[in-house]
């Protein structure tokens, strides 16, 4: 994979972190990650400040 050590040591982070909650990974683009479970939660159409 592209980028400097230090881009690949921070992808590598984001990629440990968000495999640790529970995200998986898109193989095919870096960024991209899916929460296995995200069926079980509705399309919700809600302001931040409603939160």
């Amino acid at each position: 994979m592209g980028g400097t050590s230090l881009q690949r040591w921070r992808r590598d982070m984001l990629k440990n972190a968000m495999e640790a909650e529970g995200f998986d990974v898109y193989v095919n683009e870096w960024w991209h990650f899916d929460y296995g479970e995200w069926r079980q939660y509705p399309v919700m159409n809600v302001d931040f400040a409603e939160l």
